[in-house]
């Protein structure tokens, strides 16, 4: 147990700095200009730019070498650990070397959350056998997936029965409190550092269960990390177009609903037309995120035989293209969200409404949605965070009044909380422009400036203090459930082997009979959910891609 745990802590820190590094020269090679111009001296941006660069690289990796070897997987993460050895002195930002650790009690749960084990696991191990063409006819969840998986599936390493795939997506959350927590130290006076407390303190506090933790949370990350490097700690004239319509695409290929916060890459991009229309000043800055788009609707025309899946008329009919989907399943998918999300599914029975599309006319769902999600999950972290806005203002006031100019920002946050509201208003969806519009809001009304003092850094430590307490107290719970500690549960898969046009695969479906860790799951070639084994598949094999579609 104890040579687990540190094997767990050793590859969970390698892996921190080898996409820091990546990141670095991903960055160096490609945005120059934004090195050039920094006005902060955050290390944390680097990784946000190394997560971009593995999701791009893994996708091709994926799809070019038709196949994921342990150990180039391995080879490809120690790469990036020996040329961080050799410039590490560069780095002059003392938490870095450290917050990892600081951190790493949280990564250490016995259970992932829901939909890891209802479609995130099993298609994380399609991606590491060949290349399926029509992956979104084995569970259409798939098609809704982001591409965030391609780059967990790099984490199958030598031995480790994918124990070490959660480490990508908890190093998201490490990143966005790490580059919070550098904005506060930063010795250059921005005016995003009250912001920077106010969310710090927040995400330790609301997002300590990495167990609750989706590709929602990493896309609400992101768009913490987009808004403030480039927006609200915006200190030139223009925008940073390049970066951020780059990293707007990034967020995207997350997960759609970065669509969003369109509203700010508009108003980014109208801004700098006024004062360089020219067509190679945005040819130039586009490039970089024409690559990510190319990539998101190709992954999407792979999977589903759409070109962009959330849209019927881009998907052809599977007499054009063999693998396309039947479009029913993939709307399905979406409609049950939607309903969800507006409350559909929680009406007052006495008053309920059957129809959707009666219930969604002239505004009739807000009721329902109002004591079903507002009440119930949205309001408790708004007054959280109001109280913590308030508790680190009057802890850090100065005696200088603030100047108000935030006007700009304000318009565009009401206009994404529209879009939330008026699309998905689950709170999963919409954390970051919820917060956002409350404290912009609340700003208005905050006369001084914010000065950090030690009353707020005694602030900061504590919600470090009681983001491993907690955590430390939840896994001695855990400890005790988990024979296979410090790894995740995996649930019992009863599988099938068959063989289809001397093709092996397997189908599988959970046993609840049982609850016993998959020891063999390594062996399995060819992985999906017996759920949706109702429709007859035909598999065939050209060269190395194997092509999935439904018997007419």
């Amino acid at each position: 147990m104890i040579r687990d745990l540190l094997f767990y802590f050793v590859i969970y820190n390698l892996s921190f700095f080898s996409i820091y590094t990546y990141g670095k020269y991903f960055r160096f090679y490609f945005f120059k200009e934004d090195i050039n111009s920094v006005h902060t001296n955050n290390e944390y941006v680097n990784l946000f730019f190394g997560f971009a660069f593995f999701i791009i690289f893994s996708w091709f990796y994926h799809f070019l070498f038709g196949f994921k070897n342990e150990w180039i997987n391995l080879l490809i993460i120690l790469i990036g650990i020996i040329i961080f050895l050799f410039d590490k002195k560069n780095i002059k930002e003392k938490s870095f070397y450290f917050l990892p650790s600081v951190l790493f009690i949280g990564i250490i749960i016995y259970n992932n959350h829901n939909d890891f084990y209802l479609y995130h696991f099993q298609n994380i191990l399609e991606f590491n056998n060949e290349p399926k063409i029509g992956i979104g006819n084995l569970n259409p969840k798939y098609i809704y997936a982001s591409m965030f998986v391609y780059f967990e599936s790099l984490f199958n390493l030598p031995k480790s029965q994918y124990h070490f795939i959660n480490i990508p997506r908890y190093l998201v959350f490490v990143a966005i409190v790490g580059y919070l927590y550098s904005n506060i130290n930063n010795n250059n006076k921005n005016q995003n550092k009250f912001l920077s407390c106010i969310l710090l303190i927040f995400i330790l506090l609301k997002f300590k269960r990495f167990s609750e933790h989706g590709y929602d949370y990493i896309a609400i990350f992101f768009t913490t990390f987009i808004f403030l490097e480039y927006f609200y700690n915006k200190v030139d004239k223009v925008y940073n177009l390049k970066n951020i319509i780059f990293f707007f695409s990034i967020l995207i290929s997350l997960k759609v609903i970065g669509l969003f916060f369109s509203p700010f890459i508009f108003y980014a991009i109208s801004k700098n037309y006024l004062i360089n229309s020219r067509f190679n000043y945005f040819f130039k800055n586009l490039m970089p995120s024409f690559v990510v788009l190319i990539i998101f609707l190709s992954n999407s025309f792979i999977n589903s035989g759409c070109i962009f899946y959330p849209i019927k008329s881009t998907c052809f009919s599977s007499k054009t293209i063999s693998w396309s989907v039947n479009y029913d399943e993939v709307f399905q998918e979406s409609d049950v969200a939607k309903k969800w999300a507006k409350g559909f599914y929680h009406q007052n029975k006495n008053k309920r409404i059957n129809n959707y599309e009666e219930y969604s006319k002239n505004l009739k769902w807000i009721s329902s949605w109002f004591k079903s999600h507002f009440l119930k999950k949205i309001l408790e972290p708004i007054l959280i965070f109001i109280s913590i806005l308030l508790i680190f203002y009057f802890l850090s006031r100065s005696n200088i009044y603030k100047k108000k100019d935030e006007g700009s920002i304000l318009i565009l946050s009401s206009l994404s909380l529209i879009f939330w509201l008026f699309g998905l208003p689950q709170l999963r969806f919409g954390y970051f422009y919820v917060l956002l519009f409350v404290f912009l809001i609340f700003s208005q009304f905050l006369k001084k400036e914010i000065k950090i003092n030690k009353q707020s850094k005694i602030f900061i430590f504590l919600a470090f203090v009681f983001f491993n307490l907690h955590n430390l107290n939840r896994v001695y719970k855990e400890y005790k459930q988990n024979s296979n500690f410090p790894w995740y549960q995996t649930l019992t898969y009863k599988t099938i082997s068959l063989e289809v046009n001397n093709i092996k695969y397997f189908k599988y479906f959970y046993d609840s009979q049982k609850n016993k860790v998959l020891d063999d799951v390594n062996d399995n070639k060819f992985i999906y959910n017996l759920s949706f084994n109702d429709k007859k598949l035909i598999f065939t094999k050209n060269y190395n891609f194997i092509f999935i579609q439904q018997s007419n």
